[in-house]
């Protein structure tokens, strides 16, 4: 069976940091980021240098995977390559990153984490981290789910 077809991303979020426990089925997330407050100065030179701006937070991208068939029917693990960009409003993808995952046989949702120590960012406006995997048995690329976060510019 096709890997685009056994599970799907349910959930995904952004923040400083979380905790995950498997075998009790919880998650627990600390500090969600969902806008970031850049100085527009910042902004102003990182423009006339024609520079990005890195900043450094250290983050965790969090989601939530359910398998699509029930594991009566389909218990093997799923080994993919899981691949997030991070992309500007303009749709310029800044950075990517790319992680195997192993979704495990047994289970049926399965909580997982990445963990990135900067924000590189463009210009103000609305970005994302697209979540996509890598189907290793066919060799395509499937979207799963998309983030997103606000990236203002404020004077100060």
């Amino acid at each position: 069976m096709s890997t685009q077809h056994r599970f799907a991303c349910l959930w995904g979020m952004i923040c400083t940091q979380s905790s995950i426990d498997q075998e009790k089925n919880n998650v627990s997330l600390f500090n969600v980021i969902e806008n970031i407050n850049v100085p527009q100065k910042s902004f102003d030179t990182a423009a006339q240098e024609n520079k990005k701006i890195v900043l450094n937070i250290n983050h965790e991208i969090v989601f939530l995977l359910r398998k699509n068939i029930p594991n009566q029917i389909d218990n093997e693990d799923i080994s993919f390559d899981l691949k997030i960009e991070c992309k500007a409003d303009n749709g310029e993808v800044l950075y990517e990153v790319i992680q195997p995952i192993t979704f495990p046989g047994k289970a049926r949702r399965f909580r997982n984490r990445i963990i990135l120590d900067k924000f590189l960012l463009n210009q103000p406006g609305d970005y994302c981290y697209d979540i996509s995997f890598f189907d290793k048995s066919t060799d395509e690329q499937f979207y799963l789910y998309s983030i997103p976060i606000e990236v203002t510019a404020v004077q100060t």
